[in-house]
């Protein structure tokens, strides 16, 4: 009875420990919660900025459109310059090396239309890959992900739109240099000093907005890239926040477990405990009886008194001492009726002292196996 006083402030004690793991593994899962908000706040970031790259490719694209009608307007003039005027060697020189540059401008972009056409696919693959690992926890940041992966692939299109227009100004390019061939092969009218000038500040403006644009294509290829860069490391978080979640899942299922193992034994405990001082009861008050009734036999007073609590060892002094182990022969002088009652007290005593001693508070271990007093402990218990 006392071991199992002592257990009841330690299992106490271990039901305090384990509230307050609780509530830390709760402050850790309102920390990731706080967490996926603040990525989820990012990926709005992220949209609102691809939203001003989009608005950005279309002004391009618009300047593009304008860039065009300014060229067929000065490929206009430029005809109507070629046919009243000759071109000289300088004129050559200067287109010779525009196409040049032109050239290396197209081998440079064709590169970087291959790369970002490889990045995407490797983005696409890297994605189907991992959609099956995604938890259900995280769904709505995935969706956000997937959409911002739709808003990078129409980004890609748009750049590949103004890669086509490009194309078609350098054919526009290739077309002027062969009209203007053609107009020195046929006519050799002198050019006068004015036209020269005007059509060389038409050919500096054209190159200039050439490769303004050509620059900011460039720009938004970078932007791209970190973009790209960007969705990984989400992706990345995205999958080890479903693992810790999962990991917390699983711990606290363990502990709810081991609480509610706690808390059968500990109502087993006080059943037991119940039962056995309503048995000690039983049995002191069949004790009294039967020193009383052998008291009034012999007529003396040697016996302990009722009221006082009586123990096993007690007990067994008293039957061995008592009033009839020297005068035997009174006790078989007595009556039928009295030998009947004490063996039906004696017998009740024997059988309270034998569900006493088969008890499980009494014998076995106290701690059933399946115990764990430590919060992080499992398997068998082995007592030492």
């Amino acid at each position: 009875m006392v071991g199992t006083l002592w257990c009841l402030p330690h299992q106490s004690n271990d039901k305090l420990e384990l509230t307050e793991h609780l509530q830390k593994e709760q402050h850790v899962t309102k920390e990731l919660g706080e967490r996926l908000g603040q990525q989820e706040e990012e990926l709005r970031e992220l949209r609102d900025q691809l939203s001003a790259k989009e608005g950005q490719v279309q002004g391009l694209a618009q300047l593009s459109s304008r860039d065009q009608y300014q060229q067929s307007q000065l490929a206009d003039r430029v005809r109507h310059y070629q046919a009243q005027c000759q071109l000289t060697e300088i004129l050559q020189q200067e287109l010779a090396q525009a196409q040049a540059r032109t050239n290396a401008l197209v081998t440079q972009n064709s590169d970087l239309r291959k790369a970002l056409a490889e990045r995407a696919q490797m983005a696409v693959d890297v994605h189907e890959k991992d959609s099956g690992k995604v938890h259900d926890l995280v769904a709505s940041l995935s969706a956000s992900v997937q959409q911002l992966e739709l808003e990078r692939d129409q980004l890609v299109r748009q750049l590949d739109d103004q890669q086509t227009q490009r194309e078609a100004l350098q054919h526009q390019l290739l077309e002027f240099k062969k009209s203007g061939e053609e107009l020195l092969s046929h006519e050799q009218e002198e050019v006068t000093r004015e036209g020269y000038t005007k059509l060389k500040r038409a050919m500096q403006q054209l190159e200039e907005r050439f490769k303004a644009t050509m620059d900011q294509i460039a720009n938004l290829s970078d932007q791209k890239q970190q973009l790209e860069h960007l969705v990984t490391q989400l992706q990345g978080e995205t999958d080890t926040i479903a693992d810790y979640i999962a990991l917390y899942q699983v711990q606290r299922g363990i502990m709810r477990k081991r609480a509610a193992e706690k808390d059968d034994y500990i109502s087993q405990l006080a059943k037991d405990r119940e039962d056995l001082k309503a048995k000690l009861a039983e049995l002191q008050c069949l004790i009294v009886r039967l020193l009383e009734e052998r008291q009034q036999h012999s007529g003396q007073s040697a016996l302990p008194l009722p009221g006082k609590v009586l123990t096993v060892s007690s007990l067994s002094n008293a039957v061995e001492n008592g009033p009839n182990a020297g005068d035997a022969g009174n006790v078989l002088a007595n009556s039928c009726g009295d030998e009947v009652q004490e063996d039906v007290t004696a017998q009740k005593i024997m059988h309270l002292l034998t569900e006493i001693e088969s008890s499980s508070a009494v014998d076995g271990s106290p701690v059933p196996e399946t115990f764990h007093p430590c919060p992080v402990c499992s398997g068998r218990l082995l007592t030492v």
